[in-house]
């Protein structure tokens, strides 16, 4: 029984526990950038080059500071039969993402060197999700003799239908900002070097709730399940990126690499909930009577190192004149794969509290329990647009990209984030008005991702107690996730010369 109990609980926590951020390429910065979809590496010629790629600062001619772009998105994620079937689990959301701040100077002791700076905001999500089911169902086994009336007399229990409810909630809240300070310098009149040094704060919290209730009606007796788990960490880290800028008549081309995030410093908590009430049944040796067990799992750890890692990444782009007013851009870069680490390490603590079995714990352990890990495979995104100048202050752009999805699918001993499973397909077209020392940009940007093989998070309408394992619930099944993004960005650049 102890084993089996063992077993339930940790496939059940370790297959709950998500978050969303399984992406690379969610928000790209920069008035000109953004509308060029990010496939800026080669052509990019303004000062959000320290951010795409360092070494192109070093052809800029003149000195600027800048504030660009605001995206509102209005933002829709649905889990059809998410938590049953035909009981969608939804989030609708209207988002304000800024962009990018960014700015360069000169050296004035060394002319040749550009030096600049950029303020990003990289990643950002925020879910909010709720559902509730309700129904009259044969939930719970009959339990015999399980009321005591007085007397010496005993009635059963669960007998028939029971009045079933079951309820679940999600939270999901990410942000990432980017700071970096930039130097660039011309290698000969055609080729460039550069190198951003960044640090980046993340910040990432998340939380689910599932609760279910079956309700003898005829003596109130309640049989029970609770499942509450919570994430949240910060984490600085830091690495530099390196650029080299290439441009030739009517072409150019660059070259990027993005080291691994070096740790610098983080806090996390963690917590965790798990009961069972009156589902568990105890039976004495060569006793036909069946005991009820109220089983509580639960801890809270806090103030632990929060460690998360960010991988290699190689991009190339190109940027070429194919018309007189006409740019064609592409870029493309690959992610390295992250080995499988460990972002939380909550302390050695029992998970469960107080004696069941007749005085025997149950073997589980916080260290192990709610340790949150995380692993990313190896991907590649692109994109590409369309630049075209229609007089000397107007031009419009139309770009696409990929945003691939990096989730590992390898096992986990403990709790891993990550609740997207799909890739996601960016589009947007807009244009830009220019003028002396200002750039104004409008363009409509459209979002899609799904996955038609997305597991439930419970099947509420198809549940059963199991009486050995303690949990009220039906087989997951897979089903279908869509997402769905429309936005308006609206870019303001003021450079400050």
């Amino acid at each position: 029984m102890k084993f089996r109990i063992y077993l339930f609980v940790f496939l059940l926590i370790a297959n709950v526990l998500h978050s969303q951020d399984n992406h690379y390429m969610i928000n790209m910065g920069g008035s000109r950038s953004a509308l060029l979809g990010g496939a800026v590496i080669g052509g990019v010629r303004d000062n959000s080059a320290g951010y795409y790629n360092p070494a192109a600062l070093a052809f800029l001619t003149t000195n600027s500071h800048s504030v660009s772009s605001n995206a509102y998105q209005l933002q829709d994620i649905t889990f059809d039969d998410g938590i049953g079937k035909n009981l969608e689990l939804r989030s609708s959301q209207i988002l304000l993402v800024p962009t990018l701040v960014s700015g360069t100077i000169s050296s004035q002791l060394i002319p040749e060197l550009r030096l600049g700076y950029s303020l990003a905001a990289r990643d950002f999500a925020q879910i909010e999700a709720s559902a509730r089911f309700e129904s009259s169902a044969d939930i719970i086994p009959t339990l015999h003799d399980g009321i005591h009336l007085g007397g010496g007399k005993f009635a059963d229990a669960f007998e028939g239908n029971e009045d079933f409810s079951g309820q679940f909630q999600l939270n999901v809240n990410l942000s990432e900002f980017w700071g970096g300070l930039s130097w660039a310098m011309l290698l000969n009149d055609d080729l460039a070097f550069g190198i951003t040094w960044f640090v980046v704060l993340r910040s990432h919290s998340q939380s689910k709730n599932a609760n279910a209730f079956a309700v003898d009606r005829f003596s109130y007796k309640v049989a029970s399940n609770q499942i509450l788990e919570s994430i949240e960490y910060w984490n600085v880290r830091t690495f530099p990126k390196i650029g080299f800028s290439y441009q030739w008549n009517e072409l150019k081309a660059g070259l990027t690499f993005t080291m691994p995030g070096m740790y610098l410093l983080g806090q996390g908590t963690v917590a965790g909930i798990l009961t069972s009430r009156n589902i568990i049944r105890y039976n004495e040796e060569g006793s036909s009577t069946e005991i009820p067990i109220e089983l509580v799992g639960t801890d809270r750890q806090q103030d632990l190192k929060a460690d998360y890692k960010s991988p290699l990444s190689i991009g190339f782009g190109l940027d070429y004149k194919i018309f007189v007013s006409t740019h064609l851009a592409f870029s493309a870069e690959y992610f390295n794969s992250v080995d499988k680490y460990t972002i939380i390490q909550p302390k050695d603590k029992i998970f469960f509290k107080g004696d069941i079995f007749n005085g025997n714990t149950a073997d589980l352990n916080s260290k192990d329990f709610l340790r949150v890990e995380e692993a990313k495979k190896s991907i590649i995104n692109y994109s590409i647009a369309v630049e075209h100048k229609i007089n000397a202050t107007l031009s419009v752009y139309l770009s696409f990209r990929t945003d691939f999805n990096n989730r590992s699918n390898i096992q986990f001993d403990g709790l891993t984030p990550g609740i997207s499973t799909w890739n996601i397909y960016h589009a947007s077209f807009g244009g830009m008005y220019r003028l002396e020392n200002q750039e104004i940009a409008v363009a409509v940007t459209g979002s899609y991702g799904r996955d038609r093989e997305y597991l439930q998070f419970a099947n509420f309408n198809g549940a059963k107690a199991s009486v050995l394992e303690g949990f009220i619930t039906g087989i997951t099944n897979k089903t279908s996730v869509l997402l769905q993004e429309i936005g308006l960005m609206l870019g303001y650049t003021y450079f400050i010369e």
